[in-house]
Parts: structure tokens; C-alpha cells; sequence
């Protein structure tokens, strides 16, 4: 028997001192029975991150009752000698503590029975006996150097060695080491480097007793440490205060607080007795603690701030918050990431980032989880969630009645535009407006910032000026928003250029509502960014809006072949012929203005082909049009006026000119008039006709604002006309695999979004071993929405999605093309008779 316990030991793993350690003789060996399972289970399970993993340990300091921590983080914890290491001037340890140290899921500091174990008569944070294994998520090897009295002792822990299941763990064994004063400090010179933290340690004005819990060979989450969001957990989730100090590196930390201007203050138990109303009038006190509210859970203490500008600020609230409910229990931080504490504020989002408040809330340490970072469900917690909500509630109240006493802006009376209340218009537009000039880069994309308009918003603000004094309709760009807020002029300026407003501009009595809808539009995004919604989210959903908005100046879908019915039906009729002529622009791939009016071309056509390879130079090009409408076959050329459009495209700096007309006097015959005047004035002529035969087959031909580049500079309704024929003699394009494209549509959409042209490119190959390339995919999924925009929806050449079942696309699909030529559909016809597999 002896024998077999003696064989035993000699297969227990045994651990020695962690080779930083210098010198130093054997003291004794302690056992631990720890087994991979409990560690893993218990340790990788409670803590969410390395960083609250690491609070762990100076958590740990508190309880020993340390009045100074020392924490150090290198810069770099990549190298395999990086190591961390918190070191307290508390309690320390001697060979029974190292013991009882590894005694799992029993803590000293919280007896089943009998009184808490204190230090400086602090109540202990830990009670659950485990927080010592959340060094197992940072590091393989935790290493304790300790002085008690004038001793100094040693002791490693290698996590690696530890194995067993949890029912069965394997005893190990590691030895303690005594040390000298000389060999102690060498030992975390050694690890941590000689700095000035030593002169506190050794010497003769040393604390007393010390503990420095060492983590080496760290794990991937230990080289996970951010410093900056580490350094915020430490200020916000322990107790600093004059009796416990925290030094993280070299800067001693304080406890966090939120900066700002403050316009209101709540003191829980003390300004409570002031408000009308209140359900926990009767349950005040003011105790040698100072002021609180006796729940029946216990007391709470704490104060409320509310602020004028938001607390979220940028880049910092990637390390830590400063608003919201930060609730304690026994001076620890139990809500970190959790800024509603389970308190139902959804609603007033913009109120929560401007409020903070910090709660004592011992009486709900009963519930605390194992984790420490929640509370469990209770009526405990319940009770105390609906005084934090009153208190809430309280500081929005606040918030309204200071904005209702802001100035109030003064639209122009005779835009008829009422004033808006200052909270829906001058707050939020001042507040926005302040962010954009203290830097926050999308904002002042969004302003239109620079230095002069810059100086202005300042002035603006320091003189509290209206901010909102007109709105006015004025040219902006046709790639600009349908609206911007121009601080010089104190004024919301609605885009002219933009197709929305240009498409319904000249209709009687549009400009009132388009002014309503621009300051409408402003204010929208002003209260998205109020509400503290991410910068980037608010621009990518205006930026989606923005093309819903030139959507609907669309009109209403047509096919290919109705619009060129449309065209051809229109030869007589001017303001029909004007709005055929733009419908046939768009669906041949063009985004189209639509002007109109004196001394104005029709409209401007728009084709987006993006930069080139080589030189990185834009390939986008733009053509006014015009139309004219004639009872006769032929307009005379002194009628078409090319000397006009010549002006029209050099107002609006486009590239081309395109007149179209039923036909021209001195068609085909030499040295025509009509020839002359377009060749003088750079015009390209084409007949109704010849241009709704190119409407009608461009679904079925390799045809696209790229390829039409060439029609734009002939200048001839001969040259016209030929190529035309050209595009229509051409080969059809290879009939899209109609079912798989609209089957992969379906299923790639969520929730009918759209699917990009890559990702459908993608799916094709790797789906049904069918490569279409992207061009000529867009020009497939160009030509079928041309087909069937009722049942499909494409946009900007980039993504493609379904309006309707696959059978109704189908459906349409075939209606469309049954009564076209077979010249002009080639094998489409057939395709879509497979595409269900039916007639």
C-alpha cells in the first residue's frame, strides 16, 4: 500500500517556481486537486472578456484590504517574456493562505455561517470562491510573490499541468519557495523591470505586507488586453476613493465621471422630498451615510445628472460609457456594458446618452450572479429598476421644458411654413450642429464645413441666433442631396438639381410642398443624429432614401416595348412626346432630369459608368435632350433650333446633344440643311421611330449607355438610322438563364433586399455551374427588369430584386415578349417557355 501512494506522488505533476524567480530555497509543497474541467467550465464560462477577467484579481486587492494597487500592462503583450501583474499592499499570504487559496467554490471572505471576513471594515466584494481561476483565461502560468511579516514566499501555478474531469480531478503538487528581500526584488525586477514602484515594496519605508499575483506565458485572450477599455473598467467598476488608491502603469487612476454642463442634479434621498407626486415620499432617510431611500430591499444612495450635450463622444465610447445607470453593490460596478440596467428607456434614447447615474445598491448583493456582471430577475431587482425609471423619468421631463424655452426659429411667413417648437427645430439642429464643430467628421460632410462656414455656425451659437430663418429652392448639383443647411444664410436649402424636386418643380403649386418636405428632410436627419444613432448608420439610410426619393421621380414602371409604343403614340402630342423621350432614356440605362420650360432643354441624361483602369479618370458622360412634336412626318430644320441646344449643353456642361423629332426635312438627300446645322452645333438627330426601335430591342442586344457613346457623336438622321440597323442586325445576347437568376434572387434577398450583381454572379457559378461574367449579367438583368418593372427592380446597375412571386415575374416576363418579333427576341422566347416549364 505504501508502495502504490509512493508511486502515486511520484505521477503527480509537480510545478516549481516560475523561472523569473531568482534563488530561493524550498519551503514545502502544497497539494491541489484542480482538474481541466472545473477550471475550463468555471472560468472561460463567467467572464466575458479578458478585461473583466482581469478586474478579477484587483477586486481581489480590495477584499485583502489594500489601500493601494499597482497594476502594469506593457505596451507590447505579443513577446513570450510579456507579463502582467497586479501587486496590493493588503492581507497577504503565508503557506495556509496558498493553501485555502486554491480551494474552489469556497471563499473565506463569505462563511456559510458566522461573520464576513473584513478588511478596514470594507464588505467584501467576492463571495462565490472563484475568482481566482479567472486568471486561467488570461494567462497558462500565475505566479504569487508575497511579503507577510519579513517573510517572502513564492508559488507558481501551471494551468497546463492541470487534467482530469470534474468528477475525478488530479492531484498536483507546487512548491512554495522562501525568498530573501534581494531575491524578491530581483525576482520581479526580473519580470516587471526596475522602476520606481520598488522603492514602495523594499526598504526601510516598505509597506508592511504585499501580495503581486504575476501572469505569465499569456493566452491569446491575455494579448487581448486593451489598455484604454481596461483602464475605464478599473475607474468605473471599483471603489476608488482617498482608502483605495489604483495605479494603472504609472497614472493613478480616479473614479469616472462625465464631463460637461450639467442642467440638472438629482441627489437620491435628499431632493427627492421636492417633487409633487412622488411614490417614495415616505421612505427618505438621512443617516451618518448621508441621504438614501429605504427600499425593501435595502438602502440606495446616489445621485442623477442631466446634461446638456450627449455623453457619447466619438472614438472614447469604444473604451468606456459615461451615461446611463451605473449601479454598485458593495462599491463594485455590476452593469458595465449594460447601460439601462434592464430599465425600459428604449424611447427616450436621446435623453439616456445626456443622463447618468450612479446608484449604491447593497441590498441587492443577495442576487448578484457568479459572473458579477448581472443581477438575477427578483423582486429586488424589479423594485429598484422602477426607482432608477422614476428618476428617469424625471430628468426627460426636465429635458422638455428646458427645450420648449429655446428660441424659437421664424420660417419666412411668406413661404408658409409654420414655426416649428423649438424642441423639433432649434435644439437638436444647435446640438447637431455643435458636435459638427467640435470634429465629428461625418457631420461636418453633412454641414458642408470649412473654415468659413465653420466661423459662422460659431457665431451662430455664441450669439444664439435663429438657426432657421427660410427655405429656399436653389441649384445645388444633381449628385448632391435633396437638401442641405446652409449656416451663412440661416437657411434649409432645397436641391433643385435633384430629380425629385426637379421632376415635379413646374408643376403649379409643387414649391410650398417641396420646401415642406426639404425642411422636413433636414430635420429627420438632425433628430436621427440627436438621438445619438451612429454618424455612419444615418448617412447609408439617407443615402438610401436619397435613392427611393430619384425612384419615385420615375414615374411609374413601364416595359421596353410600352415605352416605345409610348414613343411612337406621341409624335403629335409636344408635352407626350417630352415625357416618352425621358421614360426612353431611363430604361435604355441613363439617370434623367427632367427640366422643361423657357430656354430650358427637356431634360439631362446621365450615364454612370464609373472610373477607368489605367488613369482612374471618370467615364460618366451627359446628354441634354430635346423633343419636338409635329403634326407632319418632318420638322423643318430652322425648326429644330440646334443653335438652342448647342447653349442648352453648354449651360449645363454636358457632353452631347440629342434632338428628337418625327423626322427632318432633307432626310437622306446631300448637304441637307439639317446635316449642316447639327454638324455646326455638335446636335445628333434621331427620328421617334428609330429611336423607340432601339428602345424596343435593347433588352435583347448587347445595347448600354457605354455603347451608345458612339450615337452621340454622329450627326445625320441617316447615320442615326444606320446604326440603329446595326444594333438590331447584331447577335442577340445569349438568353439569361432566366429561372436560376429569379430562383437565386429569391432565396439570396432577405426580406426583399436587393442582392448584388457580384454576389448573384457568384451564386450562378457556384450554384448551377452557369459563369455569367458581371458585365454581361448587368446587361441581362438590365434588359429583364426593362421587361417586367412591375415584377423586378434594378438600381444603378448594381442591384437587382423581385417585386413579385417568380411565377408572376415569369408570367410578366412572357406577356411582354409574346407579341415581338422572333428577329428581335431571338432564343429569349424560348427561354422563358422553359423557365416554368410551360407554354
Amino acid at each position: 500500500m505504501a508502495e502504490q501512494e509512493a508511486a502515486a506522488a511520484d505521477a503527480k505533476p509537480h510545478v516549481g517556481p516560475a523561472d523569473f524567480i531568482d534563488g530561493g530555497e524550498k519551503e514545502t509543497e502544497i497539494d491541489v486537486r484542480l482538474s481541466y474541467g472545473i477550471i475550463e467550465r468555471f472560468s472561460e464560462g463567467l467572464y466575458s472578456s479578458p478585461n473583466k477577467a482581469f478586474e478579477e484579481l484587483v477586486s481581489n486587492s480590495y477584499d485583502a484590504g489594500a489601500r493601494t494597487v499597482w497594476v502594469r500592462v506593457p505596451d507590447d503583450l505579443d513577446p513570450a517574456d510579456a507579463y502582467l501583474a497586479v501587486i496590493d499592499d493588503g492581507i497577504s499570504m503565508d503557506i495556509a493562505g496558498f493553501e485555502a487559496l486554491w480551494e474552489i467554490g469556497v471563499s473565506p471572505k463569505r462563511p456559510e455561517s458566522g461573520p464576513e471576513l473584513t478588511n478596514l471594515e470594507r464588505a467584501p466584494i467576492g463571495k462565490f470562491g472563484i475568482g481566482k481561476l479567472a486568471t486561467y483565461v488570461l494567462a497558462n502560468q500565475l505566479t504569487y510573490i508575497c511579503k507577510k511579516g519579513s517573510r517572502y514566499l513564492a508559488v507558481t501555478m501551471d494551468y497546463g499541468r492541470a487534467h482530469g474531469a470534474m468528477s475525478d480531478p488530479t492531484p498536483m503538487s507546487l512548491d512554495v519557495v522562501r525568498l530573501t528581500a534581494s531575491e524578491a526584488k530581483t525576482s520581479l525586477i526580473n519580470a516587471l523591470g526596475d522602476d520606481a514602484l520598488l522603492k514602495q515594496l523594499f526598504g526601510s519605508k516598505a509597506v508592511l505586507s504585499w501580495t503581486a499575483a504575476i501572469l505569465g506565458e499569456l493566452k491569446e485572450r491575455g494579448r487581448a488586453l486593451e489598455r484604454g477599455r481596461l483602464r475605464w473598467i478599473l475607474r468605473s467598476a471599483l471603489p476608488l476613493s482617498d482608502e483605495f488608491t489604483l495605479w494603472f502603469n504609472k497614472e493613478e487612476l480616479t473614479s469616472s465621471k462625465a464631463d460637461g454642463t450639467v442642467d440638472w442634479d438629482f441627489t437620491i434621498g435628499q431632493d427627492d422630498a421636492a417633487l409633487e407626486n412622488w411614490p417614495y415620499a415616505a421612505k427618505l432617510i438621512n443617516d451618518e451615510h448621508g441621504p438614501g431611500v429605504q427600499l425593501d430591499s435595502g438602502i440606495i444612495r446616489g445621485k442623477a445628472q442631466l446634461f446638456t450635450e450627449t455623453l457619447k463622444r466619438g472614438k472614447s465610447e469604444e473604451l468606456g460609457r459615461s451615461h446611463g445607470f451605473f449601479v454598485k453593490v458593495r462599491g463594485r460596478l455590476v452593469n458595465l456594458d449594460d447601460e439601462t440596467f434592464g430599465v425600459d428607456v428604449e424611447l427616450h434614447h436621446g435623453v439616456l446618452t445626456r443622463f447618468r447615474m450612479d446608484v449604491d445598491a447593497d441590498g441587492l448583493d443577495a442576487y448578484i450572479a457568479s459572473p458579477r456582471e448581472s443581477i438575477q430577475e427578483s423582486a429586488a431587482l424589479t423594485e429598484v429598476q422602477g426607482y432608477l425609471l422614476n428618476v428617469f423619468n424625471r430628468a426627460r421631463s426636465v429635458r422638455a421644458k428646458l427645450e420648449a424655452q429655446g428660441a424659437k426659429d421664424l420660417l419666412a411667413a411668406a413661404e408658409r411654413v409654420a414655426a416649428p417648437p423649438p424642441a423639433l427645430s432649434t435644439m437638436p439642429l444647435r446640438r447637431v450642429l455643435r458636435r459638427a464643430l467640435d470634429g465629428d467628421s461625418i457631420l461636418v460632410e453633412l454641414f458642408g464645413l470649412d473654415a468659413e462656414t465653420s466661423a459662422a455656425a460659431r457665431d451662430a451659437l455664441e450669439t444664439h441666433d435663429a438657426l432657421i430663418q427660410r427655405v429656399v429652392i436653389e441649384a445645388l448639383g444633381h449628385e448632391k442631396p435633396l437638401v442641405r443647411y446652409d449656416i451663412a444664410k440661416r437657411a434649409v436649402v432645397v436641391n433643385s438639381n435633384h430629380p425629385f424636386v426637379s421632376n415635379y418643380l413646374g408643376v403649379h403649386g409643387a414649391a410650398e410642398p417641396l420646401r415642406m418636405v426639404g425642411v422636413t428632410e433636414l430635420l429627420t436627419q438632425v433628430y436621427m443624429l440627436d438621438e445619438d444613432i451612429e454618424p455612419g448608420l444615418v448617412m447609408k439610410i439617407l443615402n438610401r432614401r436619397d435613392e427611393f426619393l430619384r425612384a419615385l421621380a420615375h414615374i411609374h414602371p413601364r416595359s421596353a416595348p410600352v415605352i416605345a409604343r409610348a414613343l411612337r403614340d406621341a409624335k403629335t402630342h409636344k408635352d407626350e412626346l417630352e415625357d416618352a423621350v425621358a421614360d426612353g432614356m431611363q430604361i435604355l440605362g441613363y439617370e434623367v432630369t427632367r427640366i422643361g420650360g423657357n430656354n430650358e432643354p427637356d431634360g439631362i441624361a446621365r450615364a454612370r459608368l464609373g472610373a477607368r483602369q489605367i488613369d482612374g479618370g471618370s467615364t460618366d458622360y451627359s446628354v441634354t435632350y430635346d423633343s419636338k412634336s409635329s403634326k407632319h412626318d418632318a420638322i423643318q430644320a430652322a425648326t429644330a433650333k440646334t443653335d438652342a441646344l448647342r447653349k442648352h449643353r453648354e449651360k449645363y456642361d454636358a457632353d452631347y446633344s440629342l434632338l428628337v423629332a418625327p423626322g427632318y426635312e432633307g432626310d437622306g438627300a446631300d448637304a441637307s440643311s439639317i446635316e449642316t446645322y447639327c454638324t455646326n452645333n455638335s446636335v445628333t438627330p434621331i427620328t421617334v421611330e428609330d429611336l423607340a426601335r432601339l428602345v424596343d430591342t435593347f433588352p435583347f442586344r448587347t445595347v448600354t449607355p457605354d455603347s451608345l457613346r458612339t450615337l452621340f457623336t454622329l450627326r445625320t438622321p441617316v447615320a442615326t438610322r444606320q446604326y440603329v440597323d446595326e444594333v438590331l442586325a447584331s447577335d442577340p445576347l445569349t438568353p439569361p438563364p432566366v429561372k436560376q437568376i429569379l430562383a437565386l434572387t429569391r432565396e439570396l434577398s432577405d426580406r426583399q433586399d436587393a442582392v448584388d450583381v457580384s454576389t448573384l454572379s457568384t451564386a450562378l457559378r457556384l450554384t448551377h455551374q452557369i459563369d455569367i461574367p458581371i458585365k454581361p449579367l448587368t446587361a441581362m438583368l438590365r434588359g429583364l427588369s426593362a421587361l417586367a418593372p412591375d415584377g423586378l427592380w434594378f438600381e444603378a446597375d448594381e442591384r437587382f430584386a423581385l417585386n413579385a412571386s417568380v411565377e408572376n415575374v415569369i408570367a410578366e416576363l412572357r406577356a411582354t415578349v409574346g407579341p415581338l418579333d422572333n428577329d428581335v427576341v431571338g432564343a429569349f422566347r424560348d427561354e422563358l417557355r422553359n423557365g416554368n416549364g410551360t407554354e
